[in-house]
């Protein structure tokens, strides 16, 4: 369920805040994507598709992970995979797979190549 970022007037209940984390990374030609935009995000290689993505400046837990992969226009783009059960409110990081044409893969072997990566954090969270 969709949380507003601000507490509704009516809520009486505990506030919800959310944070939200962006970077925008570009492919050199080389295994690790190089980091454009974004403050507080770093993307770690741990191997071939598999990155750990870590936040500064975040709170509350972990909900929703976007990544995309825009390559060549006459290849299909590039998906992640968040593994929620490895996220660390302590490191605040997460592992996270990229996959090409449903096959682990570096993103950034080709130059050119852009990820865009969004994660939603929020507080007040049970389940």
């Amino acid at each position: 369920m969709a949380r507003p970022s601000n507490a509704s007037f009516a809520n009486t209940a505990a506030q919800t805040r959310m944070w939200e984390a962006r970077g925008l990374f570009t492919g050199a030609g080389t295994d690790v994507p190089v980091k454009v935009r974004g403050l507080g995000i770093t993307l770690t290689r741990q191997g071939v598709g598999l990155y750990t993505l870590t936040f500064a400046d975040v709170g509350g837990q972990l909900c929703d992970l976007e990544g995309v992969t825009h390559t060549a226009a006459t290849v299909a783009p590039g998906t992640w995979k968040a593994n929620f059960a490895t996220y660390s409110a302590v490191n605040r990081s997460v592992a996270i797979e990229h996959y090409l044409a449903g096959v682990l893969a570096d993103p950034a072997a080709t130059a050119g190549t852009t990820v865009s990566i969004t994660a939603r954090f929020f507080d007040n969270v049970t389940d």
